[in-house]
């Protein structure tokens, strides 16, 4: 499949609309890459966006980079918000799909029977099934792909003439399918939906060349709204079908404008259109959100507005996702602070195109976009726990020796090496936005750079004049920056490392070349002096330093003599040396940090295996592991710990180019990749901010460029699966926990209120899931919400969960009761009350009378039990027949008697044998005997 020319007819309208007549032979692009860049490029409007970035909470990551792949993306995030992506493989011309619903990022084709896959749009039902609208480009049909039967099946829609360009799907209430797109053969909008339960197409819109663009949204009483280009007469159109039947209008006619329509509607049912003003390349905006149409440009700072996606979010914010093609840029606008904010979310290349945009249940914002630079599907959000790449400076050759460092208000700051000049370079974003300036151009300067704030977040640099082999340090602590050479007795300076004290003192180790030692400078005393701390053979390289909460020095080395790892510490009033790790040659790159209990911790390399190692006296005696050895890892380690005394590395991985991170944030060691775009994590250096962000400079080496990481943070998301369980004047509260936005949970915050909608703040409760709220008054609902709290600050509150606490009284009567005797005992079982009154049952009373046969005499308490549901009556006569009956007990009172009671007979006497009798018995059996033995000798005499 080759790229679309275009022809210098078609740059007017920008577009490259084809009236096919022939079936199949349709554009895959309305306003295709080549003619946005070329429109831009004959643009008067100049830009001053100059080294944009975005905000610390937006990650930016590539998702698929198989081939040209991300044209015509589309996203939507499901109830658990996990986003899906799709969008069309240019390379091998099919529908791809994109989800991070497992845990990580998963891609599949869905389609692959000709060329089909453009113009995507996808939807996510209450089941969280997807729906997937896209073009047939082969066939010139329109066609769904959906799982919502639990596998992905593709049917197609229409085949009538050339159809199914510019589609776009919603779903609603009843999760019935909406699709409007375009009829290239009629230049027609039409639409189809399933709604009835089978699907129905229908042309909407046959005024003129009308269609393109089209973007779909439901109403809450599943009413549609389309917006499109008429691209007749150049307007924005608008059609509903909210008042019954459908209805059309023009919103907007003011020059050549529609293009790149997006739809959203609020919790309001107001509508909110944004598109692109191709008479001005304007950004435009509007909304019936007043009561009646209002449109507006909302950026104009170049050619903006192509490849626009609107979304909105619970409190009816806007949020827009769209294309600079003057710069080049990924943008996105929104409205949350009551007027409208802009900003550069990428500027790493040709990116931006085919933007779409997707909120999620915590009003996260998730964009997907492609990468037209290196033909990548390309994702960026704010949800905390993310991370971003970007670069900070290409001019040059940069990057190099990087040092970074976090000031109190969580600023950046970063020092490094411009090779191209030599120079010392510094950048920062305190002010905003990312400011780059040359500290020292004086000779080849500004190698192994190391960068410290101090209390009153003034910068402090050590560094090696590479022309003069001196150490030399800069600072801005008077408030202008200022330079000094501080040791030049040799070729010192080399593998600096420097530290701030509490009082703001400055420390610093460093190797001394021309006599193989450990160096180390302070000014703690009001003066710099100069010891070597170090001095047993070619010691002193590769130096880290970290200051405890008592201001002692803790200094890890390299011992290139024998190829050790060394520790130096003047912790006990006396510097003191000890070899860590001498298992092979180990010791290079070593970074060190001190925890929050003065613990150490020290990341380097294993030179030998090329392997990541650490060494830790956190356990109070030094132990050391290998954490990583996936490759040749740990060249160019630096290692931070944060509040939680969790540790962070950053360091290079040479077998594949890539800049990876270590940590045992989630309670055991983790190694990931962050950038692989390129020969990337030289000279990284890793720092911790307030809120646990973790931030990382580096060098990217293939392009020269100084290359930034950070670890995206924010306020956890709101709790899932609030339960509320009704006891006796209680009720008990489970949830489960949520994303954590990348900083661990601390505490939940519990709401509570008598009507819906009214809860206050209750209680605070640490890192648990449960919680039982006592002393509560019958009879009254009550009604909960739970929020997430971490070191960001309090996330969004959960759903809310209510229980009615019952009002107290007495039990209902006893079920089930039965009786069985035996000679002297009755056996008496029952099952507890259906209704126990609110109140636990604490015990039963056992009632009983005597039956003559026709009369039941008094029915008398017998007897009253613990929570138990039998009875053995002890003290019973036999052969009577008894009646009984059973009462529950609570706090309140007795409950009624058992409604049938039940009678059980004794069994009788069983008569005792009379020895006098029994004698009497066998003298008259014998007399018998022989009375009958007589008669009948007598008879056989007389037969004789």
């Amino acid at each position: 499949m080759s790229r679309i020319t275009l022809s210098a007819a078609c740059i007017g309208r920008g577009a490259n609309r084809m009236n096919a007549s022939v079936k199949g032979r349709m554009s895959w692009t309305s306003i295709s890459i080549g003619a946005v860049l070329l429109l831009a490029a004959i643009s008067v409007i100049p830009s001053n966006v100059e080294g944009v970035s975005p905000s610390d909470d937006w990650a930016l990551s590539t998702l698929d980079t198989s081939g040209e792949v991300g044209h015509h993306t589309s996203i939507a995030a499901d109830s658990n918000d996990d986003v899906h992506i799709s969008y069309y493989d240019y390379t091998n011309a099919d529908l791809k799909y994109a989800t991070n619903a497992g845990g990580s990022w998963n891609y599949q084709t869905l389609d692959s029977t000709g060329n089909v896959g453009t113009y995507t749009s996808i939807a996510v039902d209450s089941d969280n099934r997807i729906h997937i609208s896209y073009s047939d480009e082969t066939n010139g049909d329109l066609k769904y792909a959906t799982d919502a039967e639990g596998s992905w099946s593709v049917q197609t829609i229409d085949s009538s003439d050339a159809v199914g360009s510019h589609t776009s799907i919603a779903i609603d209430s009843n999760d019935r399918v909406h699709i409007s797109y375009h009829d290239v053969t009629n230049n027609d909008l039409k639409y189809a939906t399933n709604a009835d339960g089978v699907w129905s197409i229908q042309t909407l819109d046959s005024s003129g060349d009308v269609g393109i663009f089209t973007s779909i949204a439901i109403d809450s009483n599943d009413k549609v709204h389309i917006s499109y280009l008429d691209d007749t007469n150049k307007d924005l159109k608008y059609a509903t079908n909210d008042g019954g039947i459908w209805n059309y209008a023009s919103i907007d006619t003011d020059g050549d404008v529609g293009s790149y329509t997006s739809i959203a509607i609020d919790s309001n049912d107001k509508v909110h259109i944004g598109y692109l003003d191709l008479t001005n390349a304007d950004l435009k905006y509007a909304t019936n959100a007043g009561g009646s149409w209002d449109y507006q440009t909302l950026d104009s700072s170049g050619f903006v507005g192509a490849f626009i996606s609107v979304a909105v979010d619970s409190s009816d914010k806007i949020h827009i996702g769209y294309c600079d093609a003057t710069n080049k840029y990924l943008k996105y606008a929104i409205n949350a602070e009551g007027g409208w904010n802009y900003q550069a979310l990428d500027s790493s290349g040709m990116v931006g195109w085919y933007a779409a945009i997707a909120i999620d249940s915590n009003d996260k914002v998730h964009i997907s976009y492609f990468d037209d630079t290196n033909k990548d599907l390309k994702y960026a959000t704010n949800v905390g726990g993310s991370w971003g790449c970007q670069i900070l400076e290409s001019t040059g050759n940069v990057g190099s020796s990087t040092s970074i460092a976090i000031d109190s208000s969580d600023n950046v700051h970063i020092s490094y090496h411009e090779a191209t000049n030599g120079d010392l370079r510094y950048a920062t974003n305190a002010e905003g936005n990312w400011d780059y300036q040359t500290l020292d151009s004086t000779g080849n300067v500004g190698l192994d750079t190391s960068i410290a704030i101090d209390s009153n977040n003034k910068v402090h640099i050590s560094y090696l004049d590479n022309t003069n082999n001196d150490l030399k340090y800069a600072t801005n602590a008077d408030g202008v920056w200022s330079i000094q050479t501080l040791d030049s007795t040799g070729s010192v300076g080399f593998d600096t490392s420097i530290a701030v004290d509490s009082n703001d003192k400055v420390h610093i180790s460093y190797h001394d070349a021309t006599n193989g030692d450990l160096r180390y400078v302070t000014n703690e005393d009001g003066v710099w002096s100069y010891a070597s701390v170090d001095s047993d053979g070619d010691v002193g390289g590769d130096t880290s330093i970290a200051i405890d909460s008592n201001d002692k020095v803790h200094i890890g080395y390299y011992d290139g003599t024998n190829y050790d790892l060394k520790y130096a510490t003047n912790a006990d009033g006396t510097w003191s040396l000890q070899t860590l790790d001498s298992s092979g040659d180990v010791g290079m790159f070593t970074s060190i940090a001190i925890d929050s209990n003065d613990k150490v911790h020290i990341s380097y390399l294993d030179w030998i295996d090329l392997d990541l190692r650490y060494a830790t006296n956190a356990g109070g005696v030094w132990s050391i592991q290998t954490l990583d050895s996936s490759g040749d890892v740990g060249i160019f380690t630096d290692i931070a710990a944060d509040s939680y005394d969790n540790v962070h590395i950053s360091y290079y991985d040479a077998t594949n180019g890539d800049l990876k991170y270590a940590t045992n944030a989630a309670g055991s060691w983790t190694c990931k990749t962050l950038d692989s775009a390129g020969n990337v994590g030289y000279s990284t250096s890793v720092a911790i901010d307030s809120k646990n962000g973790v931030h990382i400079g580096y060098e990217d080496f293939t392009n020269y460029d100084l290359k930034y990481a950070h670890l995206c943070l924010s306020v956890p998301f709101g709790p899932k699966n609030l339960h509320a369980t009704a006891g006796d004047s209680s009720v008990n509260l489970t949830w489960s926990a949520p994303n954590d936005g990348g900083s661990p949970i601390t505490s939940y915050a519990i709401y509570r209120g008598t009507t819906s909608g009214s809860e206050t703040h209750l209680t605070t409760v640490g890192n648990v899931l449960t919680y039982n709220d006592s002393g509560l008054t019958h009879g009254q609902t009550y009604y909960y919400r739970i929020s997430a709290v971490n070191l960001v600050g309090e996330g969004p509150q959960s759903a809310e969960a209510s229980a009615l606490v019952p009002d107290l009284e007495a039990p209902s009567a006893v079920q089930d009761l039965h009786a069985s005797a035996t000679l002297d005992h009755v056996y008496l079982t029952w099952q507890a009350p259906s209704s126990d009154g609110g109140a636990t049952i604490t015990g039963y009373k056992i009632y009983r009378g005597l039956y003559n046969g026709t009369t039941l005499g008094s029915v008398t308490l017998l007897a009253q039990v613990g929570d138990v549901r039998n009875y053995t009556d002890n003290s019973v006569a036999n052969g009577q027949t008894y009646y009984y009956e059973v009462s529950a007990v609570n706090s309140v009172s007795e409950g009624p008697h058992t409604d049938m009671g039940v009678f059980i007979d004794m069994p009788g006497e069983e008569p005792q044998p009379d020895n006098d009798n029994t004698l009497m018995l066998v003298v008259v059996g014998a007399i018998v005997i022989v009375s009958i033995a007589i008669v009948a000798l007598v008879w056989l005499r007389k037969r004789k």
